[in-house]
């Protein structure tokens, strides 16, 4: 039997790992094939990582230290999930591993030893989506740098709406930034908060403001169509959701503004 052109082989394993890319037992078989079919396989594998607590995030940084990795292999880090459950030095230490990523979750409980560590590793990174707490927002500096010229999608959580005025001079800052989403958990936002967000992003296309029991009202007081109000989800599940091709708080406002947009034609004619 000939063998496989070099290429047609590699876009064959690819194409079946990420149909079950959640399966362990499946990339454990494929690295075995061949060494080659390894870095292959690594390269999608390592494409999303979640760090789900601190006992994840210490074998993970195991894994760097160790060298068992070139030192660019982690460069193919390009979605990148860090959750309360890890301590900032461990947060700190993962980033500066990953110096490729695009698109980041931290949402971590930073202390005064490390805000100044996080700032200068989120403003290096090439962010394209940004997910982070208010209070965490304005320490990330603001002159001309990667991450500003990038973003596009930026979600944030927001724990005090009187620091939500906070976030205006960094949004004026993101020429690219047209998605926004606002968690207020069980908070109750208002209209004005929508509005000054609104006024605030010259290219925003949508936003999201999330609440832990919707109400059709945030919608009709904000009297905008870019402002879709939704209900809380899981946090780190719809984070993910795009990697495997499922919707998202993006996706799920971007068909809710399409939907209002065309029962507004059908209106008008």
């Amino acid at each position: 039997m000939p063998n496989l052109p070099f290429e047609l082989e590699r876009e064959i394993f690819e194409l079946a790992f990420r149909a079950g890319r959640r399966n362990a037992n499946l990339k454990l078989a494929f690295c075995m094939v061949a060494r080659r079919v390894q870095v292959w396989i690594d390269l999608i594998f390592y494409a999303m990582v979640t760090i789900r607590d601190d006992h994840r995030a210490g074998q993970f940084l195991c894994l760097v230290d160790s060298k068992l990795k070139p030192p660019a292999f982690f460069s193919a880090v390009k979605v990148l999930c860090l959750p309360s459950y890890v301590s900032a030095q461990n947060a700190c230490r993962i980033l500066a591993a990953c110096p490729a990523v695009e698109r980041l979750a931290l949402w971590i409980d930073c202390d005064s030893d490390t805000h100044q560590e996080f700032s200068s590793l989120i403003g290096g990174l090439p962010l394209r989506r940004l997910s982070l707490e208010l209070n965490h927002i304005s320490r990330v500096p603001a002159t001309p740098g990667t991450w500003l010229s990038n973003l596009t999608h930026l979600y944030i959580i927001v724990w005090a709406h009187s620091t939500l005025l906070e976030l205006l001079p960094t949004i004026r800052r993101l020429p690219h930034l047209t998605h926004i989403a606002l968690d207020f958990g069980f908070a109750s936002p208002s209209a004005e908060h929508t509005a000054v967000v609104c006024s605030s992003c010259p290219s925003l296309r949508v936003l999201v403001v999330r609440v832990n029991d919707i109400r059709q009202q945030i919608e009709k007081d904000a009297n905008d169509y870019r402002v879709v109000a939704q209900n809380w989800h899981e946090p780190i599940a719809d984070w993910e959701a795009p990697c495997f091709g499922l919707p998202d708080v993006w996706s799920r406002a971007e068909a809710a503004i399409e939907e209002r947009l065309k029962k507004a034609s059908v209106g008008s004619v």
